[in-house]
This record gives structure tokens, C-alpha cells and sequence, in this order.
């Protein structure tokens, strides 16, 4: 039975984790359009603990310093039964090497359109910069059912001065994305986008995807969740958005619409009543001891800071199945503040941004595996293929494609094929381009024939490519995403790679016989012969004896005769025979008869004891005789 193409929650896990000092990855989640309805609060799942503080240290019950320190301890599986955690170390001051810079680096704009700028220059007041930041997913219900799923995202950070009121942002995008630069001699530390992106000097300073270099746009679906707070943790308006209106593809078109709204005590993790889809909540006092994380706080009075003053640490749920066209994959998180006139002040989305704390977390990844088979897309020998007696022969590539972390998705898988390439090269497929001999190929059916979805069966095969000369020829799948998130991946190694054979001959042999015999005629004396000769051949010694000269004599098998001898003796005659073969293991004996009309003479006759005995070996019964 073939296997859906497969995508799981369950895979949800982490991936590529970082050191300390990268920035908030945050895990990427789907939203099932059918989900079956949470029926209780976020602050009340029995999953995380929103109460304004960070302990236990350890799980259960969950919370930051218990998923800290249990990720301190193994850091390659999400710990305390999460779907994902991150956790982020921004930096404060000097230390810090991201903050927003420029005019269009607001929450209403598009990133690529504004456009946002990150700059390492610091221009966020100390009651605005972000020290650490950390989110983590869970889920309730449902077995391996995806519609059975309620996600909850919980987030949180701490800030480095709590001397005024402020404005924490946490935004969820789903466009890979990674900070260009350096912007003068500084990079972005780990959220920069590696060496190897393109056009990062002319991007210098945007938000770029890490493959083309180009500035990213929002994607319907991306969300964005502000809170205000005061100095001594009280909440104010907050509130989460989701991105609508844009196009498909993204192109800087939309905006942020406000889903969810919260309001002071009423929106308080602590106090919150029904709605209670989204709530946050803040320190109110002292928390001695936490957190156990490294954490630098502004010296107050000559007195060094190391643990939590009143509004000093902020935190927060969603329900995300309770957002509206929510985005099902979030590889890219922004933690960011603001300014604010207090807990009382508004939503609104221009106001210009402080401190960034930027990373990734890609939960929704892709991969594809393939294998190059034969026309009906059974295995390719060790020998490879040999072109067939009509010139050509059949060739096809199987695609294995995983696609992880969301449940409903859809693409493309296109085939390429190179070749023929010389049977001791090394090319591939890979696609790059400028190449000699070509490695980008010939594409093998249409785009329309490769569309998949989560429920095409898994391995998918692609059309039939027809070859007629001989040489290695390699195979290139490439698997292209239109679902915001999903990565786009590609095959195009060596094992995709097989050779095609000149055409091949064969040979096969089958003997067979036509049974002959020759007979001498003489006197006893000088004398002339004038008669006739016949040649009988029989099955059994004793149907040969018994011969009654007839053409229905039984056993007959051949007769040649009676035809004429005449002549000074001795006479021969042999047969001609071509007509009665002998094609298998058996013994055949000859009776011959010499009618003499001269009436001086007798007759004679063979006595049944010549025979023919015939053996084969070897012979390739298949091969029709004569």
C-alpha cells in the first residue's frame, strides 16, 4: 500500500538548535480549519502556568525556568512534553547588536515596503530593551488527528529597567527570514543571514529571505500580539492581529487586523474571565531568585540588580485555534517594544520601534528523496538499462516527500533529467547553471502532473522520459511551496544518477537433425543393377520390422523412393531428406529395399538394424524448429 505524504504534528521538535545568544526562534504551528473547540482558558490548560512568574525550576508543572533548565540538560528534544521551546539571550546595551532603525520600521507596515531596517546602534531606552525572550508551543487533545488539536503558543521576556511604562510586541511571521548586513562592521550575530546570501551589501539593514537576498512581504496569516504594562506590572490594552487582505504570492499588499482584545485586569492571566482565548501578565512584585536564567538588570541606587523587580518579567498565551485565518507556519519570530503613555494607551500600529530581538525555528520543513527506476518504476540494476531492439527504453524517478509540522499543504514536484554524460563522469543534476556538460536538464511531463498534496501517496513517480542513446544520465526532483512556511526542497545527487547501455544482443542455439543414410547395391560378380531404391524411416526397431511397405505402415516417419537404380554394380543412393527432423532425446531406425527388375536378379533389403540415436544438450527450447 502506498504511503500518504507525510506530515505530523508529532514532528513538531527542535531544530538547529542555537547557543544562548541567539535570538527568540519561535516553533511554527498550524491551525486546522475544523479543529474541535477548546472549551476552557489559555491560562487554564493544564499544559503552562501563566501566573507572573518563571517557576518551578523544574516540570511539571511547566513553566520557563523548568523548560530552561531541563533544555540546559538535552537540547535535542523539546523538553516538559512541548511541542517546541526557545529560549533567546538579546543582550543589553553594547551587548546588544539589534534594534529597529529608520521611519518604516513599524508594526503597520510591510516589512519589504516599509521598509523595516535593523541597525546595531542602540536607540531603545533602557525601560525598552529587551534582555532575554522565549516562547514554547503545547497542544491538547486528539490522538494523531490534527482536527482533534488545540495549539497554544506562550511567550515571554524580560526587559533590562523598569523605571516606566512600555509596550512589548511579539510577532509571528511566516516568510523565512534572516537579518542582511553587516550594517557598517556589524552583523546581526545569529539571526544574520549566512555567507552565502545573495545581495545582503545592496539589503544591507532589511529583513531578506536567506535564499534570494530579497526583502521579505507579510503573509495573510502572520500574527502580532501587543501588550502595555506599567512600571509596577499593571496591564493595560492589548491585543492580537492577524494579517489579511494581502495577495497571493505576497506582495506588500493587506493589513493587520485586530482579532483579539484584552484589557487590563480583565485580560490578566491571574484575573482573566471568558473570553479568555489570549491573556498576558507581569510581575506585580519582587521575585526573589528568578530567574535562573543570566540576567542583567539597570543597577538601582548603586545597587546591582539580579533578579526580578515589579514589572521587570511579562508573559502570555494564545489559543491560536481562536485566530481567524491564522498562518499554519511560523519560521520567523520578532520580540520588540515600543514607547507607551501607560497602561491606558492604544493599539495602533505606527509607532515607531525600539529594541529587536529577531530568530527563527523552523518547525515546518520539507525534504525529498529520490531514486531513478526503471519505465514501470521497478528497480534499476547494478548493470543500469539497455536500450531495447526499437532504440530506445524507459526511465523513471520516484520522489519521497516529507513535509513536516502542518497538516494541510501543497506544491509542485518538477523532474529534470541530464544527459548523457560520459559513462566515467562524476556530473549531476544539481541544476547549477553555466555548466559544461549541462547540469540543469530537460524537465520530464508538467507542472500540472507533479502537483501534490498531504494526501498524494508517497513515493510519487514521475511521467516516463524516453532515451535512445546510450551514456549516464541523472535525475533532478525539485519540490516548490506555495504554503507560507514550507520550504521548497530539492534532489539532485549523485544517487539520483544511472547508466543506459548500447543495445545488447543475444544469442541462443537449439540443434536438430534430419536423419540421412546411403546404401550400396552389388553382385556377387560383375553385372549391371536395374531396379528401384526406397528409403523408409520408423520410429521402433519393431515398427521398422514390421514395414508392410505401405505409406500407412504404422511408426512411418519418412519415405523417400522408390526411385530408380540402374547402372554397373555396385550402385549407391543416398537420401535427400529435409523435411522430417528429429528435435529431441530418441532413436530412429532406417529400412531400406531394393526392388530389382532384372529377372535374373533378387531383391534385397536392410534388416532394421541401422538406427540414428539422438542426444541433445543445452538447447534453448524456446527457438521453433523447421
Amino acid at each position: 500500500m502506498a504511503a500518504k505524504a507525510r506530515s505530523a504534528w508529532q514532528r513538531w521538535g527542535l531544530r538547529g538548535t542555537a547557543p544562548l545568544a541567539a535570538l527568540v526562534l519561535l516553533a511554527a504551528f498550524m491551525v486546522p480549519a475544523n479543529a474541535a473547540p477548546y472549551g476552557g482558558g489559555v491560562e487554564n490548560t493544564g499544559l503552562f502556568q501563566l501566573e507572573g512568574d518563571t517557576t518551578p525550576t523544574a516540570c511539571p508543572p511547566n513553566d520557563w525556568a523548568g523548560l530552561y533548565n531541563a533544555f540546559q540538560a538535552d537540547n535535542t528534544t523539546p523538553p516538559c512534553g512541548s511541542d517546541g521551546f526557545k529560549f533567546v539571550a538579546d543582550g543589553v546595551g553594547s551587548a546588544d547588536s539589534t534594534y529597529w532603525s529608520g521611519g518604516g520600521s513599524k508594526d503597520a507596515y510591510d516589512p519589504a515596503l516599509g521598509p523595516w531596517m535593523w541597525a546595531p546602534n542602540d536607540v531603545s531606552p533602557d525601560k525598552n530593551d529587551i534582555d532575554n525572550a522565549f516562547a514554547a508551543a503545547y497542544h491538547l487533545g486528539g490522538g494523531t488527528s490534527a482536527t482533534d488539536l488545540t495549539r497554544f503558543l506562550f511567550f515571554g521576556a524580560d526587559r533590562f529597567n523598569t523605571s516606566g511604562d512600555a509596550q512589548m510586541g511579539f510577532q509571528f511571521l511566516q516568510a523565512d527570514t534572516c537579518l542582511a548586513g553587516p550594517v557598517g562592521t556589524t552583523s546581526a550575530g545569529d539571526p544574520a543571514c549566512p555567507a552565502g546570501t545573495p545581495n545582503q551589501t545592496a539589503n544591507a539593514g532589511k529583513f531578506v529571505d536567506p535564499t534570494t537576498g530579497d526583502p521579505v512581504h507579510h503573509t495573510n496569516g502572520d500574527v502580532l500580539a501587543l501588550v502595555n504594562f506599567n512600571n509596577g506590572g499593571t496591564l493595560g490594552l492589548s491585543a492580537v492581529f492577524v494579517w489579511s487582505g494581502g495577495a497571493t504570492p505576497p506582495d506588500g499588499s493587506g493589513h493587520y487586523v485586530q482579532t483579539l482584545t484584552g484589557n487590563g485586569a480583565a485580560a490578566d492571566c491571574k484575573t482573566i474571565t471568558p473570553p479568555d482565548n489570549f491573556c498576558s501578565t507581569s510581575n506585580t512584585g519582587n521575585l526573589t531568585g528568578e530567574p535562573v536564567w543570566p540576567y542583567t538588570a539597570k543597577n538601582q541606587k548603586g545597587k546591582t540588580i539580579t533578579s526580578y523587580t515589579p514589572s521587570a518579567f511579562i508573559e502570555g498565551g494564545i489559543n491560536l485555534n481562536a485566530i481567524p485565518n491564522s498562518g499554519s507556519c511560523f519560521p520567523s519570530f520578532l520580540a520588540e517594544t515600543r514607547s507607551s503613555a501607560g497602561p491606558s494607551s492604544g493599539l495602533g500600529l505606527t509607532a515607531q520601534l525600539k529594541d529587536l530581538a529577531f530568530g527563527k525555528f523552523e518547525l515546518c520543513g520539507s525534504g525529498i528523496t529520490t531514486t531513478p527506476k526503471d519505465g514501470s518504476g521497478g528497480t534499476i540494476d547494478s548493470g543500469g538499462l539497455f536500450i531495447g531492439s526499437g532504440g530506445s527504453v524507459k526511465a523513471t524517478d520516484s520522489a519521497d516527500l516529507i513535509v513536516s509540522g502542518i497538516d494541510t499543504w501543497s506544491g509542485t514536484i518538477k523532474f529534470f533529467l541530464c544527459g548523457p554524460f560520459d559513462t566515467s563522469s562524476t556530473a549531476t543534476c544539481d541544476g547549477t547553471t553555466g555548466q559544461t556538460p549541462d547540469q540543469v536538464g530537460t524537465q520530464i511531463g508538467t507542472d500540472a502532473q507533479g502537483a501534490v498534496n498531504q494526501d498524494t501517496p508517497m513515493p510519487f513517480l514521475s511521467q516516463q522520459a524516453t532515451i535512445t542513446d546510450p551514456g549516464r544520465y541523472c535525475w533532478r526532483a525539485e519540490f516548490t511551496s506555495p504554503t507560507p512556511g514550507v520550504p521548497d526542497a530539492t534532489d539532485g545527487t549523485a544517487t539520483e544518477c544511472f547508466i543506459v547501455n548500447k543495445v545488447q544482443t543475444t544469442i541462443s542455439t537449439r540443434q536438430f537433425v534430419y536423419p540421412q543414410d546411403k546404401v550400396v547395391v552389388d553382385l556377387p560378380s560383375a553385372g549391371t543393377l536395374t531396379g528401384k531404391i526406397t528409403f523408409r524411416l520408423f520410429d521402433t526397431a519393431a515398427n521398422c520390422g514390421a514395414d508392410d511397405g505401405t505409406a500407412t505402415s504404422t511408426g512411418l516417419l519418412y519415405n523417400e523412393g522408390p526411385t530408380d537404380m540402374t547402372g554397373a554394380a555396385p550402385q549407391a543412393a543416398t537420401t535427400n531428406n529435409t523435411t522430417v527432423a528429429v528435435t529431441s532425446d530418441t532413436t530412429v531406425y532406417w529400412h531400406v529395399v531394393y526392388d530389382s527388375t532384372d529377372s535374373s536378379q533378387i531383391g534385397s533389403e536392410s534388416a532394421c538394424t541401422e538406427s540414428t540415436t539422438v542426444s541433445y544438450a543445452g538447447n534453448d527450447s524456446n527457438i521453433t524448429l523447421p
